[in-house]
């Protein structure tokens, strides 16, 4: 779909209720944010919401009941239900609900959910170091496959963790496995991995969403990963209906047990309900047809009115969007002068506004979060750097003029259109809001325009993944767990998610350099120096999606709503939600 003009129409058209003259008094909202600007704020911590002084329902008590299916929503239908095939998202949404890890998070009560704590899955323990390059994990022997053909379940063995890395590693994902060199299996129980260097990282690689999904070795021969995931993770495929739903069984054969010492999960199901649009999602909240929410802030308040017992917990999204300029030869991006001018063209604040009315909701009691991100690293994440206190953080600031003064004085043609590439019918519309409010506020420096929308199955992956475009895309990346995840993907040569087609060989060697530090404090050193780096060059400038705060609401009989929650991307799924459960509707 390619529109012309500044306005995005057609049938993927964004909502412009009061987003016209939120833009439109852009320059207002720069002074506000140079009036607010100052020391930054304390990190934000999670929070169980209340506005004014009503309470924020506190969930069912007394001891946990089991049965029922946890109704979610499912924004898209799922493009691949193989998550070593591809890097998308929802691919690992799946290997997060059909197959383990051999490490995973702790997270619930005690625990620190921002940053949790590494712990065993299928292995006895987190491993052992040999000598640098040598990591041995010992297998638990009670971790079963599902029963199904061609398993009928059957014990996990060293065999199916040797397969499954091979296979990663020829896939889409293998790029998270780098450092190791190969996977050997002495005996069933044990997996010796050898290393080509040090690394840091890899316990929090095999543990997350975008690392090593183990599968059996009769994939690819015997099953379809593509079309039936069999795994020994806390969910069972039960039934795909493409733009209805997906419903998942829960594992019976599951090995992990809650809190009560008894099995998970707690719920027999989760039926993910495929809901392309917010606002209906929100009206099936409030209609009682979905137990729980990722709930679009715009839409916060109104929910907060209509279900005062809805339970609400806030957090850091720990998410991360950027401009990204066409690596393609011809374009007029590598001029750093003109990464810094539409850099200065974007007003952040009111993109804030735009998509998550984030104003409004602060004066109304809930917790935001102000802080930039600083590229590539969301705010408050480990080794964020504080724009205000480096000299690159002058070109986050709000400066049409200046915008225009360096554009000018780059020999900017301003007769030239570039097209704004962005995704139709992924993120909602938060996004495709914010889409529309950037293309204003270049047309308001007299950059031309032109909207390019994509579906985000077939079309986006070849702007995303490969760089295939011309002129700027507004893209957004999953909330990984560890800052190296972001380096490695988004501005290392190799990254996954660099469609920019950064190439630095400077970053490129500081990037692999950080994961082999030990040592905490020169990690940190060298992490600060790449982010610098990433911002003194202006490669992606920071956008506003997936930067504020997460709200979560469940209803009020969902149990253990408000202390079982991450923001590790796919986590929800093997985590979370099998710890939770359903009282009387």
């Amino acid at each position: 779909m390619i529109v012309s003009g500044d306005p995005i129409h057609g049938a993927h058209a964004p909502r412009r209720t009061n987003r016209r003259r939120l833009l439109a008094a852009a320059a207002g909202f720069a002074l506000i944010a140079t009036a607010c600007r100052g020391k930054p704020d304390a990190p934000v911590q999670p929070a169980q919401t209340s506005r004014g002084a009503r309470p924020t329902g506190a969930g069912p008590a007394g001891p946990v009941k089991r049965g029922g299916a946890l109704r979610y929503r499912l924004r898209n239908d799922y493009v691949n239900l193989d998550p070593h095939a591809t890097a998308q998202a929802s691919a690992q949404w799946v290997g997060m609900l059909a197959y383990s890890r051999l490490l995973r998070f702790a997270v619930g009560p005690g625990e620190d959910n921002l940053a949790p704590r590494i712990i065993p899955d299928v292995a006895t323990s987190s491993g052992e170091n040999i000598d640098g390059a040598t990591l041995v994990f010992r297998l638990r022997d009670d971790v079963l496959f599902q029963d199904a053909p061609p398993v009928h379940g059957r014990r996990l063995t060293a065999t199916d963790v040797r397969l499954s890395f091979e296979r990663a590693r020829a896939g889409k994902t293998g790029a998270s496995l780098a450092a190791i060199g190969s996977v050997q299996t002495p005996d069933e129980r044990s997996v010796v991995f050898k290393l080509k260097r040090p690394t840091v990282t890899l316990a929090t690689t095999l543990a997350s969403a975008h690392g090593l999904f183990i599968m059996p070795y009769e994939a690819d021969i015997r099953f379809d990963p593509a079309r039936t995931p069999i795994g020994s993770g806390p969910w069972v495929l039960d039934r795909l209906e493409p733009a209805v739903q997906v419903r998942w069984k829960a594992n019976s054969r599951y090995a992990f047990l809650g809190g009560d010492a008894r099995p998970l999960p707690y719920a027999e199901g989760l039926m993910e309900k495929v809901i392309p649009e917010d606002a209906t999602a929100t009206a099936q909240f409030l209609a009682g047809e979905l137990d729980m929410l990722e709930m679009a802030s715009t839409d916060l308040l109104a929910v907060q009115d209509a279900v005062p017992e809805a339970q609400i917990t806030a957090f850091p999204q720990h998410g991360f969007s950027f401009m990204g300029f066409s690596g393609r030869r011809g374009q007029p991006f590598r001029d750093l002068r003109v990464r810094q001018a539409f850099s200065l063209a974007l007003d952040r604040r009111a993109l804030a506004n735009v998509s998550y009315d984030t104003d409004k909701l602060e004066q109304a009691g809930f917790p935001v979060l102000r802080q930039q991100p600083a590229s590539p690293l969301p705010a408050h994440f480990k080794y964020w750097v504080d724009p205000d206190a480096r000299p690159w953080g002058y070109f986050y600031g709000y400066r049409p003029a200046e915008a225009r003064r360096m554009l000018d004085a780059a020999g900017w043609d301003f007769g030239t259109t570039v097209p704004v590439h962005f995704t139709t019918n992924r993120y909602g519309r938060a996004y495709t809001d914010s889409v529309e409010a950037v293309i204003q506020l270049l047309g308001a420096v007299g950059v031309k325009t032109q909207a390019v929308g994509h579906d985000y199955a077939s079309a986006w992956v070849d702007v995303w993944q490969r760089g295939e475009f011309d002129g700027i895309g507004y893209f957004l990346v999953a909330r990984f767990p560890e800052p190296h995840d972001y380096f490695s993907r988004i501005v290392q040569s190799s990254g996954q998610f660099n469609p920019g087609r950064v190439r630095d060989p400077v970053l490129d060697v500081l990037i692999e350099k950080e994961d082999t530090i030990f040592d905490a404090a020169d990690r940190e050193e060298l992490a600060r120096e790449i982010v610098n780096r990433v911002n003194d060059q202006m490669y992606i400038p920071p956008l506003t999606m997936g930067t504020t705060m997460q709200y979560n609401v469940a209803q009020p009989w969902v149990g253990n709503a408000q202390t079982y929650y991450t923001t590790n991307t796919g986590a929800w799924y093997a985590e979370v939600f099998p710890n939770y459960w359903l009282d009387q509707r």
